[in-house]
């Protein structure tokens, strides 16, 4: 081997071991920075699914926003299994001008489709609060605290240790929207509670289950039924008739 074929051998080995040495480098810095997003997003999945659903809210869009504890999912309109891709996350996430510490939220819905509604329960000086938010912006002047002559509370319901309102919804196709707490629901029209409301669960709604009706979690209007919660499991209704084959665990089953 001449002096010009040894400088090409050695060319070419070098060229091979750079190779070699970059590919163990990004084996040994991307992998484990891939298994440890994996294993961020398994644990944010599992305190999601571990921890009951607070609140529900169908947007105008027909998205569908699950809160649980600390954490969110998204769920589209068309969605026939599971949440949109990347989802659960931790809190705030996108949701923008909420305090740096989650405050929690016990329910929320939108107002005929459009404003959207949340209670946060008791703040750290012990005010029961609510927001007001734009899509999925809070607006300005919120929190606002919560009182007894509010137009969408029935009287009594601010008061005590729980949260002020467990679940609520906008009915689209009848205008009104529907709050429950404890074993009790109520209806209202234009944002006021309507006569003889609240009243027990069941009530109308026919089929719940024993459980649901001491109280659920959180409640949404999507698609044309109605979805409750209760712990890891919903119930779904076709008008105010629980449909056939439920209730459902929610982990592998939702949206269905």
């Amino acid at each position: 081997m001449n002096q010009a074929d040894v400088a090409q051998h050695y060319y070419r080995v070098s060229n091979w071991e750079l190779f070699s040495i970059v590919i163990l480098l990004v084996s040994n810095i991307w992998v484990p920075n891939a298994h440890a997003a994996d294993s961020k997003s398994t644990e944010i999945a599992e305190l999601f699914f571990n921890t009951p659903i607070s609140a529900a809210i169908t947007l105008e869009s027909g998205v569908t926003y699950l809160f649980s504890g600390r954490t969110y999912a998204k769920t589209n309109k068309d969605s026939k299994a599971g949440f949109a891709k990347g989802y659960p996350k931790i809190l705030p996430g996108g949701w923008k001008g909420f305090p740096r510490v989650w405050p929690g939220i016990s329910a929320g819905f939108s107002e005929k489709g459009k404003t959207l509604y949340m209670f946060s329960g008791k703040d750290k000086f012990g005010k029961e609060t609510y927001y007001q938010l734009t899509d999925i912006k809070v607006d300005k002047g919120y929190p606002k605290e919560i009182t007894d002559d509010w137009i969408m509370l029935p009287k009594g319901w601010s008061k005590g240790e729980l949260a002020v309102v467990d679940a609520a919804f906008y009915h689209a196709p009848t205008k009104k929207h529907y709050m429950f707490k404890d074993n009790q629901y109520a209806r209202l029209k234009d944002l006021a509670i309507e006569k003889a409301y609240p009243k027990k669960l069941p009530g109308i709604w026919k089929g719940m289950p024993k459980n649901f009706a001491k109280g659920i979690d959180a409640a949404t209007f999507r698609n044309g039924h109605i979805y409750m919660f209760k712990d890891d499991e919903y119930i779904r209704f076709t008008k105010t008739k629980m449909d056939k084959g439920y209730p459902k665990k929610i982990k592998d089953n939702w949206p269905n």
